[in-house]
């Protein structure tokens, strides 16, 4: 049993139109500081007006999540001071969040874990700051404001992940699953998923030792090196009789290691109170129905769906629904007539492979779903051999015609048996000694004729052909 104890709190930044309190356009990437107003600024006598749409999303993300979906929910200031916030405090959900204890069930080394939910509630978000060098170092700074009032949900754990490796699976799962259910990209580099990690080393006697958060990590890798090397730290630490510091940390990414920020803040700092500008959030019973009914497939209903309409094993259909580009890709190139398990394997085995090779995602590559069906049937029709489709794959990836590139390079299957044999007769010829050896009981030298006879035709001939016509040449 592992000795760290960690929890996660993720930021998801919701897809509406509109920021959370106001009319400003919700936008990513746009030139800083033009969609503001002066709600979302806190100028004196604005007044916020809860979004519908973002709401109808953290519902979304709550009964995904497989939470107690609470039907009123206050909404809270939370006073804190800095920079990129103008206010002087947030809007937020507190003593009654929008939901709460879920689950998120994680596979890590194909075994699943239930991840606990403590906790979903809705709030805005801050500015971003701009710093001309590192955090510690930086000489100036610049605030964009188009980010204040954004909306958001956050999801907060129970501190029941046990291993950075867990955490990464878990962060991972998370952004599939917003990313299915439609209510965020999920894309960490924009920061529209944020997360700030919790992790303690275990008393000796098994209690629960001084928690340390690592703020703002913006991708899974940072989340993972930073708990890595903050399990090493608080370890060494209590090896050599110190003592922990309830602290907040930030991630340096250029060395992988974790540097003091401030205090931890207890609930009490932030002064919460009831937002007296906002009515309590209810939500009646029609609303929550009509968001149930319309509710999108999440990756674990996909996959039992997988499972039971095209014969997938539970390993491919893990890993059809692990990223939503790729089930929705392998769905269309079914659509188009292609066979499910053949169209599986080329997705999840060569497909994957060259994108891992060249560093490339399937967003990217210039194939469609109606090529790759077209290629998956020229190779289960029986039309080119698999060692053919592994050639041309990299062309078909850049978007040409697999028909075409078979058509110019005369690259159709060979099945005049007549032909066949000449090229058997041929490679028994020329090789004699391996004949011998055959014949004398190394029957699994069958493996090396083929192989030469392939060759010789350039992969045009189907190997199970070319072993039926060895096997009784070599008999003779």
């Amino acid at each position: 049993m592992s000795d760290l104890v960690i929890g996660i709190e993720v930021h998801v930044q919701l897809l509406s139109r509109t920021k959370m309190f106001c009319s400003c356009k919700n936008s990513y990437g746009d030139e800083p500081n033009t969609n503001i107003c002066p709600v979302c600024l806190g100028l004196p006598g604005a007044l916020p007006v809860v979004n519908e749409e973002a709401t109808k999303m953290g519902v979304m993300l709550t009964l995904s999540l497989e939470c107690k979906l609470n039907k009123q929910a206050p909404y809270y200031r939370k006073n804190y001071f800095y920079p990129d916030l103008p206010k002087g405090y947030q809007i937020t959900q507190y003593a009654v969040p929008l939901g709460e204890n879920g689950n998120l069930t994680i596979m890590v080394q194909n075994e699943s874990k239930t991840i606990k939910i403590k906790r979903v509630h809705l709030e805005e978000d801050a500015g971003k700051m701009f710093h001309s060098g590192d955090i510690t170092t930086s000489s100036s700074s610049m605030i964009d404001f188009n980010r204040c009032g954004a909306p958001l949900a956050e999801i907060v754990t129970e501190p029941c992940i046990e291993t950075p490796e867990e955490a990464q699976f878990y962060l991972s799962t998370l952004r599939n699953l917003v990313r299915f259910i439609n209510i965020s990209t999920g894309n960490m580099d924009e920061g529209a998923l944020r997360c700030d990690v919790n992790i303690s080393v275990k008393n000796l006697n098994g209690s629960f030792g001084t928690k340390v958060e690592v703020k703002n990590l913006n991708s899974f890798r940072s989340a993972r090196r930073a708990l890595e090397f903050e399990a090493k730290r608080q370890r060494d630490i209590l090896a050599n009789g110190g003592t922990i510091s309830s602290e907040t940390r930030h991630f340096i990414e250029s060395t992988g290691e974790t540097a003091p920020m401030r205090s931890k803040e207890e609930l009490n700092d932030y002064r919460y109170f009831p937002e007296p500008d906002l009515p309590t959030l209810t939500l009646s019973d029609d609303f929550i129905s009509d968001i149930q009914c319309g509710m999108p497939e999440t990756p674990s209903q996909m996959s039992v769906r997988f499972h039971k309409d095209y014969a997938l094993s539970t390993y491919d259909t893990g890993v059809l629904t692990s990223d939503k580009a790729l089930a929705d890709f392998f769905q269309q190139t079914i659509k188009h007539g292609a066979n499910p398990k053949k169209t599986c394997n080329w997705l999840t085995g060569d497909i994957f492979a060259y994108m891992l090779r060249e560093g490339l995602e399937l967003t990217s590559l210039k194939i469609t779903p109606s090529t790759l069906a077209e290629f998956v049937n020229l190779v289960n029709d029986g039309i080119i051999t698999n060692e053919t489709a592994k050639e041309i794959l990299p062309e078909v990836l850049q978007g040409m015609s697999p028909k075409k590139i078979i058509q110019e390079k005369n690259l159709a299957i060979v099945i005049d048996e007549g032909a066949i044999l000449i090229i058997v007769k041929e490679v028994i010829e020329k090789n004699s000694t391996q004949v011998f050896q055959y014949k004398s009981g190394k029957t699994q030298l069958i493996g090396f004729f083929v192989g030469q006879i392939i060759k010789l035709s350039k992969g045009k001939i189907p190997a199970e052909l070319v072993k039926k016509l060895l096997e009784i040449e070599l008999s003779k």
